[in-house]
């Protein structure tokens, strides 16, 4: 029998997705606004901001809900969606989902670049996490912060958080529950806004798949999705 998780009510379920993306905004400005005069861009403190972020506040209340589980720090039992998958499972769900999120964030974002110059053009140049030339991708610590920070940990803990805790509590909200998810999930980049939309409809892969297998799939089709995009800027510049 399937284990039964705690429905959690709408304003906690609100502050927990939204909370970690406070604080690793708070981070992220307070970093940039500080050191505008060094020769990293912006998008860098952003990526330094995730592991100071996200790491305390997602994977640190985490464990906090184990020790209070298990009487000690764990994630044992806290986690959904744990079913074994066989190799050839992992071969087919993983590039599905993977070729799902890009169909869907390739179609949902053709307005993101209007929304950002119409809506949100008044960001100062400091804070601007897309501004990059080719003069930053040729720097060594930028792309291992990026791989690193933004294409490695960031997903893999987001995944674990978002989709193993969060997603399975709350399921009493049936058929929205993946796009209530999605959507959180998507209003949690404080960072970029104006891509509310695109990674909300492009997200919704990553809430199907853990409930069609296991949570590992969703956790690796966020990291290539995160990798292939990191790779495809600086190849473009």
């Amino acid at each position: 029998m399937a284990q039964q998780y705690e429905q959690l009510p709408f304003s906690k379920l609100v502050f927990l997705h939204l909370f970690p993306g406070a604080v690793v905004a708070i981070v992220f400005i307070t970093l940039a606004y500080f050191m505008q005069s060094s020769e990293m861009p912006a998008v860098f403190w952003f990526y330094v901001a995730i592991p100071i972020g996200v790491i305390p506040a997602e994977l640190g209340y985490l464990l906090y809900q184990g020790r209070k589980r298990n009487g000690y720090f764990s994630l044992n039992g806290i986690l959904a969606y744990q079913n074994p998958l066989s190799r050839k499972q992992y071969l087919w769900m993983v590039p599905a989902a993977f070729l799902s999120s890009i169909i869907l964030l390739t179609l949902a974002g053709v307005a993101d670049s209007w929304i950002y110059s119409n809506v949100f053009g008044w960001l100062p140049h400091w804070l601007d996490v897309e501004l990059l030339d080719a003069a930053d991708v040729s720097k060594p610590l930028l792309l291992i912060v990026a791989y690193l920070f933004s294409g490695l940990l960031g997903p893999t803990i987001e995944e674990i958080y978002f989709r193993g805790y969060l997603l399975p509590r709350v399921s009493a909200y049936g058929r929205w529950a993946n796009l209530l998810n999605a959507f959180l999930f998507a209003l949690y980049h404080f960072w970029s806004p104006w891509r509310l939309v695109q990674r909300t409809i492009g997200g919704l892969p990553l809430t199907i798949a853990p409930k069609r297998g296991n949570l590992n799939v969703a956790i690796i089709t966020h990291v290539l999705l995160n990798t292939v995009g990191i790779t495809l800027t600086v190849l473009g510049l």
